[in-house]
């Protein structure tokens, strides 16, 4: 009977330990959305809960090569392209602007 006992306890842990990082994905994503748009500074925990955020995986193109080419670009795979080759005014081109830049929880936002 121990052993049946002891082996729905292991079965409950596991299920509240699963429980217990769906919440903490539920929060994160809160969090990550509340960083991104609300118009306030968030509270210290959304900051602390966001700074230790890590994506598990990057999803990667199916077929990057084929995807670079509807761009005119050359590659061997999702890492290594080049656009050298397309007019200057037809490259690929990503901008970024940044008008402000918050230091919170030991990051640099």
């Amino acid at each position: 009977m121990a052993v049946i006992g002891g082996a729905a306890a292991l079965r409950r842990r596991v299920r509240a330990g699963r429980e217990a990082e769906e919440r903490d994905k539920v929060k994160l994503g809160q969090s990550l959305i509340k960083l991104s748009t609300s118009s306030s500074w968030p509270e210290e925990p959304v900051w602390h809960r966001v700074a230790d955020w890590q994506p598990d995986k990057v999803d990667q193109l199916p077929n990057a090569v084929k995807y670079l080419q509807l761009f005119e670009c050359e590659g061997t795979d999702a890492n290594s392209w080049s656009a050298l080759h397309v007019d200057p005014a037809r490259r690929p081109r990503l901008e970024f602007q940044l008008e402000e830049h918050v230091e919170q929880v030991g990051h640099t936002w």
